[in-house]
């Protein structure tokens, strides 16, 4: 598990990062609207929120 502690100007975020892996089935998304399978380094183009960006480098 990776933690990272990201602060913006008048509050910060925790955010934690887990190790998994996908066994089988379907994705059930409850956050978002879509997701996509990518490699890290087609991670460094795509549009995340700031504070998310530290954790592609953890992967």
């Amino acid at each position: 598990m990776n933690i990272i502690i990201f602060p913006y100007d008048y509050f910060s975020i925790t955010l934690y990062a887990y190790k998994c892996r996908f066994l089988s089935g379907d994705l059930s998304l409850t956050e978002h609207t879509d997701s996509k399978w990518t490699s890290v380094v087609e991670m460094q183009d795509m549009d995340f929120a700031e504070a998310d960006k530290p954790f592609i480098n953890i992967i």
